[in-house]
């Protein structure tokens, strides 16, 4: 089996959203320990990294599963997420209304280019 050493992972992190538990979701959600359980580790080299795309609410979700998936935090990448017109786009949030989107960066091993 061919193993890998970029993993870019967007996982579909559940919401619990408060103000409508009934509100649909657009794509089917994974819980965390479903995320963990994603067979990662079968598909990387010894030397890897991986780019966890990560909401600011499950920051410490994001840092569990990039453990589970043996991989080390070394940093994290913010995107500044723009309207086609060039301003500040901003979601909803619940307690801040965020601009930016977080990816979070780790290496299995001392990874160099």
């Amino acid at each position: 089996m061919k193993l890998y050493r970029t993993i870019y992972a967007d996982p579909p992190w559940c919401f619990r959203d408060k103000l409508d538990p009934t509100r649909r979701k657009p794509y089917p959600e994974m819980t965390t320990e479903e995320i963990k359980k994603l067979p990662i580790k079968k598909l990387v080299a010894d030397k890897a990294h991986l780019y966890l795309w990560c909401v600011h609410t499950h920051l410490k979700e994001g840092l569990e599963v990039m453990e589970s998936w043996g991989f080390q935090y070394k940093t994290l990448i913010v995107w500044r997420k723009l309207t086609k017109h060039g301003k500040l786009w901003f979601g909803m949030g619940h307690y801040f209304r965020a601009s930016v989107e977080i990816c979070l960066f780790g290496v299995k091993r001392e990874f160099t280019y």
